[in-house]
């Protein structure tokens, strides 16, 4: 089940979890229609299993077209790069020297909230 936990008037962050655990979470800044995805996770023991694509779905559900949604993808994430492009978020910067360790970050965006027919 994937529910919305908090919400403030910028603030979002939504769980999935299968009743007992969490499964994972979406933490976000809504502002207007600007949405700013700050963490997408899943428990480790869940990756692999369409959860990323479940939460992600549930989540951009919510908004309406006119929605611009971005977000910062470590470079050496390749997974969830392609899950982002999956759901239609391109690719528009690169943030230089992004993290503490030194690796770059790709700034992603997508306007809308249409999301692919095979989700899972």
């Amino acid at each position: 089940m994937a529910h919305e936990l908090v919400v403030t008037p910028t603030a979002g962050h939504w769980i999935l979890d299968d009743e007992s655990s969490m499964i994972g979470y979406i933490m976000s800044y809504i502002v207007h229609y600007e949405v700013q995805i700050i963490n997408i996770a899943v428990r480790l023991s869940c990756q692999y299993r369409g959860y990323g694509k479940r939460i992600l779905s549930e989540f951009l559900s919510q908004f309406n077209k006119k929605t611009y949604l971005f977000l910062e993808v470590r470079e050496s994430n390749l997974p969830a790069y392609q899950l982002y492009s999956h759901f239609g978020f391109e690719q528009i910067d690169i943030r230089r020297k992004y993290y503490h360790d030194g690796e770059d970050a790709i700034v992603m965006a997508k306007m809308g909230n249409k999301v692919p027919a095979n989700v899972n």
